[in-house]
């Protein structure tokens, strides 16, 4: 995180500036990495396997969350739904089985405008920018929440920065410090290997 350039930053919301404190760098992909940095120091977590809070069920986010548990007989975490396996799943799950069979690639790009290619898209913004919320009161993020990897990239656009914020803010108690947290997109492809 140190040693990328500023161009290969894109800040969500209003704060624009690297600040001292602990970061996270969070990267969907084939599952959910999340790493914390303090002081330097980098510490591998498994904050993945988090439950979803029954607060964080939209309607159609209820109905995928009701047909997980009733197939796989236990709550999803973040995990299960905030990676590739995800995508294909909610998409499957919105379209009730009538969707094309589509990579998460191709719904995530969703160059045919299809609606439940938008919906999933939607979800997941809703569902990340949530898990954000929580893991940065966890980890006590006050240094930044930097994003990576091609879904992360995939789903932030200049156009989605506003609603990815508002629900990374969505807390009575809490809003203020989630509202000082920069949100940072690492934009390159390559992150994994710049270690």
């Amino acid at each position: 995180i140190k040693d990328l350039e500023r161009s290969e930053l894109s800040f969500i919301g209003l704060n624009k500036q690297q600040v001292d404190g602990p970061k996270i760098l969070v990267s969907p992909g084939t599952g959910l990495g999340l790493a914390g940095i303090t002081a330097q120091e980098i510490i591998s977590t498994e904050a993945g396997h988090l439950n979803i809070p029954q607060k964080e069920t939209k309607d159609d986010l209820k109905k995928i969350i009701e047909t997980f548990v009733s197939i796989n007989k236990r709550v999803p975490t973040y995990e299960d739904f905030l990676s590739g396996k995800g995508i294909r799943y909610f998409y499957e799950v919105l379209s009730a089985g009538k969707g094309t069979n589509l990579s998460a690639e191709e719904i995530l790009e969703n160059k045919n405008m299809n609606e439940t290619c938008t919906n999933t898209k939607e979800l997941l913004i809703y569902l990340l920018g949530s898990y954000l919320r929580y893991v940065a009161l966890v980890w006590g993020s006050t240094g930044g929440v930097y994003l990576s990897g091609s879904i992360a990239n995939s789903l932030i656009t200049k156009e989605t920065h506003l609603t990815f914020r508002e629900v990374f803010e969505d807390s009575e108690t809490m809003q203020d410090l989630l509202k000082a947290i920069p949100l940072i997109l690492v934009t390159i492809d390559d992150i994994g290997f710049r270690g």
